[in-house]
């Protein structure tokens, strides 16, 4: 359903990145989802990361290198994540499942949405890897 979704379906064009927004469950315990939030202000990158299986306390705010937002820009063309605008699918057989959310803005205007609970678009574990090892760095694991 592409009610939640501007430009639903509609493949947008990966530019300049101004935020980012991306999480996921990886499993049912306490804390099994994992948050990353970047985002673009007054001439600086920041990121907010979560590890998994980490309390919502642990979350830690950081400088990112505008290198490292090169290279997502560069991951996200690579493996085509502007086709993923409102991707939004479901295995509804799964009760205990994995799902992600992704949400991402461009300074042209361009924004994808994606979500999927035990669905996952086309490239979606090489995407998932290259984040969640930013992930790891950041929070220094």
């Amino acid at each position: 359903m592409c009610l939640f979704f501007t430009g639903c379906g509609k493949k947008a064009r990966i530019t300049t990145l101004e935020s980012l927004s991306y999480s996921f469950t990886d499993n049912m315990s306490r804390y099994g989802t994992g948050r990353l939030e970047i985002v673009w202000k007054n001439g600086t990158y920041t990121a907010t990361v979560k590890p998994v299986n980490e309390p919502d306390e642990s979350a830690k705010t950081v400088r990112l290198a505008p290198e490292k937002v090169l290279a997502l820009e560069e991951l996200f063309r690579q493996y085509n994540v502007g086709s993923w605008n409102g991707f939004d699918k479901n295995n509804k057989g799964v009760l205990d499942g994995r799902s992600f959310s992704l949400s991402v803005k461009m300074a042209e205007g361009q924004e994808i949405y994606a979500r999927g609970y035990m669905k996952w678009p086309k490239n979606y574990s090489e995407v998932a890897g290259a984040l969640k090892a930013l992930m790891q760095e950041l929070a220094g694991n």
